[in-house]
Formats: structure tokens, sequence, C-alpha cells
């Protein structure tokens, strides 16, 4: 028996496997305060602790704690450091921190970081008229993306000795919102 062409089936077209992008959101407390180690991140899909770190593609949410260490070079998607860590500290020592954006509410960036995406610095009213509470940099950044002061301040130089650069790429684009600072 023959079979006939029918055409109202249609191909089905396979996909390539997809892996789904995560949050993870800084617990710390284990080995120094390390990025690198899973036990110091929540995953935010599962709940689970010590499910692995965030990654190029994920986002990494700190809302609590007082530090975190860099012992490697680490691309992450997006960085979130939230206004209720005023004086938490991610250090790079002599590592990178590469980023393709987020939002700075608070805490101080300390060593080298790299920005890749738009960067907002968002702060709360409360510091908008000093370095307390504002988003600090001490060390280096590289805008290869855009920095978007939205508002309050960044401190930067002015507020910290001298110790900050912050180096606009030609593909960089720095965006200040009427009222907002980089000292």
């Amino acid at each position: 028996r023959r079979r006939r062409f029918n055409p109202e089936i249609r191909c089905v077209e396979r996909f390539e496997q997809r892996e789904l992008l995560t949050a993870y959101s800084w617990v710390g407390g284990v080995s120094g305060n390390d990025w690198s180690v899973a036990a110091n991140w929540l995953n935010t899909e599962s709940g689970l602790t010590n499910s692995g770190v965030p990654g190029e593609d994920d986002t990494a949410i700190i809302s609590a704690g007082t530090s975190l260490n860099l012992t490697t070079h680490v691309n992450v998607g997006q960085l979130i450091l939230e206004d209720s860590v005023p004086d938490f500290q991610i250090s790079t020592h002599a590592n990178t921190l590469t980023i393709s954006g987020g939002r700075l509410e608070g805490g101080s960036l300390i060593g080298s970081f790299v920005n890749n995406g738009t960067l907002a610095i968002d702060v709360a009213a409360t510091a908008d008229t000093s370095s307390t509470g504002a988003p600090r940099l001490w060390g280096g950044l590289i805008n290869n993306g855009t920095l978007d002061l939205q508002r309050g301040t960044f401190a930067t130089s002015y507020y910290l000795s001298g110790v900050s650069t912050i180096t606009n790429s030609a593909s960089g684009t720095i965006q200040l919102a009427d009222g907002t600072r980089m000292n």
C-alpha cells in the first residue's frame, strides 16, 4: 500500500538546546566570601545554596552581607548591588569583574571592573549629598557600554583621595540625569 503526501502535515524543526538564565543571591560566609564558592550563592529558582555561581549569562544579586572577594577573573551577566547593603565591598584583588550591566544602589567596588552593558547608578535620596551610602569606586572601571547615573552621586576620586579612574572606551557612553553627580 502506498502512502499519499498530505500537505496538511508540516515538518517539525528541531531547536538547539537552551540554558535558562539564572539569578543567584549572595549569602556569603564560606571560604573567605569567595565569589567562586557555590555555597556562597543561593539559586533563586531552586532555593538551594551550593548549586552554582553566577556566570556570564546570569544575574548576581547582593542584598545582604558585608564583603565578597574574587580569587579569579569573573564574567557575569547582570550585577545588582542593592541599597540595603550600603557598606558592602566587592574586592577583585588582582582579578577583574566583567559585567554586562546591572544596577548599583550602594556599596563599594574595589579593584578592576569592566562594564559591557547598561550599568545604572540609582542612589536613594539620603545618599545624594555625600559619598555616605552612595556607590563608591576604589580602583578602575572600563566602560564599554552605558554608565547611566539616574539619581544621586557615584563617589569616585573627589571623595576617595584620587584613587579611582573611569575609562570610557570609544563605544562607551556616560549619561547623567539632572541633579546627578560623579565626584
